[in-house]
């Protein structure tokens, strides 16, 4: 059996560097001189922040892993720059889909469940890559909980749309999120910033950099926030429920010997503790899990306060996680050689009641450490080069799993715990190549090629109250996966100002093992790898001299085998739907009306449809004992054939989900957001303002359709809307600023993350309104 052990170097070496870094900057000369407030790097973001007063200025993306204008990739990239993600108070990636539609990022315990025009993974399970593939400063993050965490250093946040099946390729089905932090710069600037908001949350930040030798410079970010107070009670043991806290930093050291070479290493800690994503409540109508009835309801209801609990514990998430990374690029006359090393770990730790009820039925501590290591090797063209290309080499390994899942409560009584273990490794290895050339004046074509190949090996078996562990009957299994995908593009340039291009994509996400076995069975046969084609044309222009910018994308996609989530008896089985069809429109709007007002708005129109789905999980809610049924051909849950819950076709032993709609795919969302900048004898003021709509969607296959007693869609998730707004002042020196926020300002009662199981169907809430002062200083 493979076993995972916590390596602590990447902390023990955060805290040496930040002496070493804090003594360099202290003793260098140049912190005595002379230098512009806020330093090069402010000034770089400004450069990049989308518009200046009376324009919007060109915006630069990094979708075919080279600095492009946004205006001429013909890819559907929404992207949000430090200084709007400043102004939107925009820190982490759930927040990240408050500013782009079609985005989702839902959290599950201390887990990101990201979906992209209705395109990405359903549960925050271990070992499973998200469809939605998420990097930070080049770096491939896997672990869904690596994913939820803070950044005070964003230089910008890119999300490519669509399946990246050749540059970027790993398991981006659904798309790309691309963070990018703040390079050193020799030029000393620092920034400290405290803040307190209602919940009795405080919060704080430091950000530092400048030049340590002629050619060397360094930077480092410091973060932590603690939020006492909570949303609402834990009925059952009297607590505040939904506190957390958390801290963390980033190290960089920039070393450029000469203008043709660059080398970058970065070094980044950060540790969670947060309520977000679990709590769960029994859905509106329905009750928990209960083994005695009758109740009222059917067991017992979920509590009158949408922030309160009513489970047996107080059940929290604690997540750890730390990596390196370094990134030399190496510029020659004909091509510039990039390499990106880079190694993470991440710990989540989970203690959660299952049935959601205040009953010690089944309780579980999940432990999911994971450790990975990549190496990616890029040739790219030099700029002069006529025809752009890359050609280049992925290695991937990581080793995740649950280790263990323990479960407790009455149901494994005399036992006080059964351990579930399940260790999963893979091995990748993908070349890759995409080249660009005009081909007709003024026309261009884009071809790419990427060949996967990824090997799996699952160890698994059980403890029962200790040692000695038992295996799996069939433990260790093994499977390979390989995939070419593809991408051919074609652009023109109708004008200067506006660009349409047609396109066609494939994306591939590898098959995998379900890493949970229940003690005493035998692993699941593996998962298939989905895939997903993608056909799409849009557009590029800006008008009326760079004060309207229009950019939309009509797209089709046909997804099949499709990675859907059952949980059956408080452990999550992945499967595959046969097929779906997805399709839709983009349109991202930015605008300069007058000077010093800046208006943009994004909208998404999707509409999504499993076209065919043999076999699917059907969850009847039974309102004697309050829990759910899992309708299967040997579990008929009392249903019978043409009978209230029965799916449409039912025959008694097989139906077809055929027809429902696709998970996290809402008809329509939209995001509006207004800058407004006044200038005035004590400095500038800044307001901004900023609404966001997702329309109704479902978080499970059947629809809930099953669910008697319910009304038609009680797994229905709810449209949301969510208004932020912000203030700022800033000194005339610059010095100083402060900033009054406030979030989901109307006080909307929506959900983190919803599900059916085997017990019930529950939900998490989500943040309420929140609002604080920050004050800021900056040299």
């Amino acid at each position: 059996m493979y076993s995972i052990k916590r390596i602590a170097v990447p902390t023990a070496f955060l805290y040496s560097s930040v002496a070493v870094i804090s003594l360099g900057l202290a003793g260098n000369p140049a912190w005595a001189q002379s230098a512009s407030p806020r330093g090069t790097a402010n000034e770089a973001a400004a450069e990049n922040s989308g518009t200046s007063d009376n324009e919007i200025v060109e915006i630069v993306v990094t979708a075919n892993r080279r600095e492009e204008n946004l205006q001429r990739v013909p890819i559907a990239i929404s992207a949000v720059t430090a200084e709007s993600a400043a102004q939107m108070g925009l820190t982490d990636a759930q927040s990240f889909a408050e500013a782009i539609p079609g985005l989702s990022f839902n959290r599950q315990s201390n887990t990101s469940i990201p979906f992209l025009r209705g395109v990405g993974t359903p549960t925050g399970e271990s070992a499973d890559e998200n469809s939605v593939a998420f990097y930070v400063d080049d770096v491939y993050y896997p672990a869904g909980s690596a994913q939820i965490t803070n950044f005070n250093n964003l230089e910008s946040i890119e999300v490519d749309k669509g399946p990246q099946g050749t540059l970027f390729g790993r398991n981006a089905t659904g798309g790309v999120v691309q963070v990018r932090t703040r390079d050193p710069s020799s030029t000393p600037s620092f920034d400290a910033s405290a803040g307190y908001g209602n919940y009795d949350t405080k919060s704080g930040s430091i950000y530092a950099t400048g030049g340590l030798l002629p050619t060397l410079s360094a930077n480092i970010a410091i973060y932590g926030a603690q939020q006492s107070n909570g949303w609402g009670h834990e009925v059952v043991t009297g607590q505040p429920s939904f506190t957390g806290w958390d801290w963390g930093g980033r190290i960089k050291f920039l070393w450029q010997p000469s203008d043709a070479t660059s080398v970058l290493f970065t070094v980044d800690t950060d540790r969670t503790r947060t309520q977000e994503g679990l709590g769960f409540h029994a859905a509106p109508g329905t009750g928990t899990l209960n083994p005695l009835p009758p109740y009222p309801n059917g067991g017992f209801p979920g509590p009158s306060g949408f922030y309160d609990t009513n489970e047996n514990l107080a059940t929290y998430s604690i997540n750890r996680q730390g990596g390196a990374s370094l990134k030399v690029t190496q510029d020659f006359d004909v091509a510039r050689l990039v390499s990106i090393t880079a190694w993470r770990y991440t710990r989540a730790v989970d203690l959660l009641d299952e049935d959601a009820g205040p009953l010690p039925l089944v309780n579980a501590l999940i432990n999911t450490p994971e450790h990975t290591w990549t190496q990616e090797l890029q040739l790219q063209s030099a700029k002069s080069s006529k025809v752009t290309w890359t050609v280049g080499a992925f290695y991937y390994r990581d080793i995740a799993g649950f280790n263990p899942l323990q479960f407790t409560g009455a149901a494994f009584a005399p036992l006080p715990y059964v351990n579930a273990i399940g260790v999963e490794s893979t091995r990748s290895m993908s070349e890759f190549a995409q080249a660009m050339a005009e081909v007709l004046p003024a026309t261009r074509l884009t071809l790419g090629l990427r060949y996967t190949s990824d090997h799996r090996r699952l160890d698994a078996g059980a403890d029962f109250a200790g040692p000695p562990e038992v295996p799996a009957p069939n433990s260790p299994q093994t499977a390979t996966f390989s995939k070419l995908t593809h991408r051919i593009i074609l652009d023109h340039q109708f004008s200067d100002n506006v660009m349409g291009y047609i396109g066609y994509n494939r994306g591939f996400k590898s098959g995998l093992f379900n890493p949970v076995v229940l003690p005493g069975a035998r692993i699941d046969q593996p998962v298939q790898p989905e895939t997903l084609d993608s056909y799409t044309a849009g557009a590029k222009t800006e008008f009326l001299d760079h004060r309207l910018r229009v950019n939309a994308e009509a797209f089709y996609y046909k997804y099949k085998n499709i990675q859907v989530d059952e949980i059956l008896s408080g452990v999550t089985h992945i499967t595959n739907a046969a097929a779906a069809t997805i399709k839709g429109v983009d349109v991202d709007i930015t605008a300069v009306p007058a000077d010093r007002i800046t208006l943009t708005a994004s909208f998404e129109a999707l509409d999504g449809h499993y076209t065919s789905f043999p076999n699917g999980q059907y969850f009847v809610y039974n309102a004697v004992t309050g829990g759910n049924c899992t309708l299967t051909p040997t579990n008929p849950c009392g249903v019978v054939p043409g009978g209230a819950g029965a799916p449409p076709g039912y025959n008694g032993t097989s139906w077809n989900l055929a027809g429902n709609r696709t998970i996290q795919s809402p008809t329509f969302s939209a995001t509006i957001q207004a800058g407004y900048k006044i200038p005035t004898q004590v400095g500038p003021f800044n307001t901004a303002i900023s609404y966001s709509h997702k329309g109704a969607y479902f978080s499970d296959s059947d629809n809930g359709k099953g669910q008697v007693g319910r009304p038609i869609n009680g797994d229905q998730t709810k449209a949301t809307n969510i208004v932020n707004a912000s203030v700022s002042w800033t000194s005339v020196d610059e010095h100083w600023s402060l900033r009054a926020w406030g979030k989901n300002l109307t006080g909307q009662q929506y959900s983190a993350f919803t599900l059916e199981d085997a017990f019930t169907t529950q939900y998490s809430p989500a943040p309420p309104r929140t609002y604080g002062l920050t004050a800021s200083l900056h040299f």
